[in-house]
C-alpha cells in the first residue's frame, strides 16, 4: 500500500505543473495581436532658397524612416510601409539619393534636413506623408549657376563651343540653359569651371548637383591644382549615362577630393566634363 501510495503522489505532482502550463500557454494565445498603421510616402519635396542654393530640383529615390525615434527601416519610393505605433505616431524621414547615378549604393544624403510629423492614428489607418527638407543651415555652397545671368564655365581649346540657349521648349528651368551640340567634324567637348574654390578634405561631404540630358556618355573630373608650380592632376569621378530626358545627379567627389590632396598635395579645385563621339556614332 505505502508504495502504491508513493506512486500515486508522485503522478499528481507531475501533472499539476502540467495542468498549470497549459492555462499559460492558453493565456497567451489569447493576447489580440497588434495592428498596423500604413504609412505612405509618395515622393519628398525639397525647398531651397533659389538666389543662395540653387533649383529645388531633385531625386529623392529612398527615405529612411522613423516611428517614435525607432528605426523602420529604409524604402524606396513611392512606398506603402506598415508601423506599429500607438494612438499618437511622431514620423521622422532622412532623404536618400543613388550616389552618382548608381541605385545599388543609395545612400543618406548628408545636406538634407531631417523632417518630422506627428499624426494621431488609429490600428489600420493609411497615412499619407508628404516630407519637406531643406539643406542644413552650415552647408557652403562653392558654385551656383543656372545659367540665367552668366556662364561660370569655359571650354578647352580642343572642345567644341557651350552655348547659352533660350528655347522654352530646351531649357531646363527658368529661361536659359547650357548646351554643347557635337555634330559633323565636331566630336569632343571639354569644359571646366572657370573659377578654382576650396573643397574640405578631412571626414567632410562633398557633391556636385546638377540636371542634365546627354545623347552620349559624359565623363565628370575633379581637378586639382597644385599653386606652387600650377600643376594640375585630374581624377574621374564617373561615367555619366545618357539621358534623352532631364535628369538630376548627385556626384559625390569627397573620396577623390581626399585623395588628391592626399596624394599630391592641392591646393584647390576645379569641375571638368569631358565627351568624345567615336566616329560610329553620327
Amino acid at each position: 500500500m505505502q508504495l502504491t501510495h508513493d506512486n500515486a503522489t508522485v503522478c499528481c505532482a507531475r501533472i499539476v505543473p502540467l495542468f498549470l502550463f497549459c492555462i499559460l500557454l492558453l493565456t497567451a494565445c489569447d493576447e489580440p495581436e497588434q495592428l498596423p498603421v500604413y504609412l505612405h510616402i509618395e515622393e519628398v519635396e525639397v525647398q531651397t532658397d533659389s538666389e543662395l542654393q540653387g533649383s529645388n530640383s531633385s531625386k529623392v529615390s529612398t527615405v529612411w524612416v522613423f516611428a517614435n525615434e525607432q528605426p523602420i527601416g529604409a524604402y524606396d519610393l513611392p512606398a506603402y510601409i506598415p508601423v506599429l505605433s500607438p494612438s499618437t505616431m511622431k514620423i521622422s524621414i532622412q532623404a536618400g539619393i543613388p550616389r552618382s547615378g548608381i541605385f545599388s549604393t543609395r545612400v543618406v544624403y548628408p545636406f538634407y534636413t531631417l523632417t518630422s510629423k506627428v499624426f494621431e492614428v488609429e490600428p489600420l489607418d493609411t497615412v499619407s506623408y508628404r516630407p519637406v527638407v531643406t539643406y542644413k543651415e552650415d552647408i557652403k555652397f562653392k558654385l551656383v549657376t543656372d545659367f540665367e545671368s552668366g556662364n561660370p564655365f569655359r571650354e578647352t581649346d580642343n572642345s567644341d563651343y557651350l552655348d547659352i540657349i533660350a528655347d522654352p521648349t530646351k531649357v531646363f528651368e527658368g529661361s536659359r540653359s547650357a548646351r554643347v551640340q557635337l555634330k559633323g567634324n565636331n566630336k569632343t567637348f571639354d569644359i571646366s569651371s572657370l573659377s578654382h574654390f576650396e573643397l574640405p578634405v578631412e571626414n567632410v561631404a562633398s557633391y556636385l548637383e546638377f540636371d542634365y540630358q546627354f545623347d552620349y556618355y559624359v565623363e565628370l573630373f575633379i581637378e586639382g591644382r597644385i599653386t606652387s608650380n600650377n600643376t594640375a592632376i585630374q581624377n574621374r569621378i564617373v561615367v555619366i549615362n545618357p539621358k534623352t530626358e532631364w535628369n538630376k545627379f548627385y556626384a559625390d567627389l569627397s573620396d577623390s577630393v581626399q585623395a588628391l590632396q592626399r596624394d599630391y598635395g592641392v591646393d584647390d579645385f576645379k569641375i571638368v566634363f569631358r565627351s568624345t563621339i567615336p566616329d560610329s556614332v553620327a
